[in-house]
């Protein structure tokens, strides 16, 4: 009885992640798009409108990523799908954000452990499997802001679907260090151009691993440092032309008239100032940076003014991440 277990849990365990997405997936008939997924999507929306060419739509969007390029912010392969927004073609083809999203997901997270599982540690593919569907349902069952990371397409694409991509590309990096095919550099070095124009909270941190790696491979002598020394390279360039655009000082001047480092000791010194949180923020960031819905709910059980010091910019109202640092952080 305990071997028939043994062999059957990994399907067990995918079977469960499996039936955990149907109601996600089920409610993502009803999604629809909101805020800044009607923004960007507007340009591709109006020549697929006069035209229905996707050519001239992929087109559009292009120009609007080298427009906010100039006077928002840098992330351009970011930027590029934002304008491709699935709105700009269809609300129905909307009904699909949750879908794919959570493909994402759960694709990267199979995809990256397969290899670290079977290869280097190594397990079994039953194990593999196992580990991997619990990740999954874990990584999805204690989101705070489902509807943030799974519904949302400008938001979820943003930062779950970045992330989705890091992990493809880690994955796709372990591989090679695993059996050095030449087949896997072309690949990695495309993840590394679309990785270096994402969102820079997946981006950093590969950064630093890839980097590392490189260190590490160079201190063996090991041959596979060149490509991993040329990967590195692009991840870098990628970033450094997503950091340098125009449009990420126009954004920063307009967010933030201090430098955040004044803010963050004036936050210090004065915490006793600052009201906590309301139930709306994100808890990824000391109070002094909660956000409007944080404030609107101070005012609504005080009665008072906003609670944020005159030290700190005045956050827009329409503001739609949980924080206006990630407001002001491409």
């Amino acid at each position: 009885m305990k071997n028939k277990f043994a062999k059957w849990k990994p399907y067990i365990f995918l079977a469960v992640l499996l039936a955990s997405l149907v109601p996600l997936v089920w409610l993502g008939r009803y999604n629809y798009p909101t805020g800044d997924d009607y923004y960007y999507g507007t340009e591709a929306h109006l020549v697929w409108q006069q035209t229905g060419s996707i050519p001239q739509a992929i087109s559009a969007a292009c120009a609007g990523v080298a427009k906010s390029y100039q006077i928002w912010q840098g992330t351009y392969s970011a930027l590029f799908l934002m304008y491709l927004a699935p709105n700009a073609f269809s609300n129905t083809a909307y009904h699909l954000v949750t879908f794919v999203i959570l493909l994402l997901l759960c694709g990267s997270i199979f995809y990256l452990l397969r290899p670290l599982v079977c290869h280097f540690l190594p397990g079994t593919c039953g194990e593999w499997i196992t580990i991997s569907s619990v990740f999954s349902f874990l990584c999805i069952q204690t989101v705070a802001f489902q509807s943030d990371s799974f519904y949302w397409y400008n938001g979820s694409m943003y930062y779950t679907g970045f992330f989705a991509v890091t992990l493809f590309f880690l994955g796709t990096l372990l591989r090679y260090l695993y059996n050095g095919k030449k087949i896997l550099i072309l690949p990695l070095l495309l993840f590394a151009i679309f990785l270096g124009g994402g969102n820079y909270v997946s981006l950093l941190p590969c950064m630093l691993f890839v980097v590392t790696v490189t260190f590490l491979l160079l201190l063996q002598r090991n041959k596979k440092t060149y490509v991993c020394g040329i990967t590195s390279a692009v991840l870098l360039l990628s970033f450094a032309v997503s950091a340098m655009a125009p449009g990420n000082q126009v954004r920063q001047d307009g967010m933030w008239k201090i430098p955040a480092w004044k803010a963050i000791a004036k936050c210090l010194l004065q915490g006793s100032a600052i009201p906590s949180p309301g139930p709306d923020c994100g808890i990824c960031l000391p109070p002094c940076f909660c956000c409007r819905s944080s404030c609107a709910f101070y005012r609504r059980k005080t009665g008072g003014g906003s609670p944020i010091p005159s030290f700190l910019p005045d956050i827009p109202t329409d503001c739609s991440a949980p924080c206006p640092v990630l407001c002001s952080i491409p």
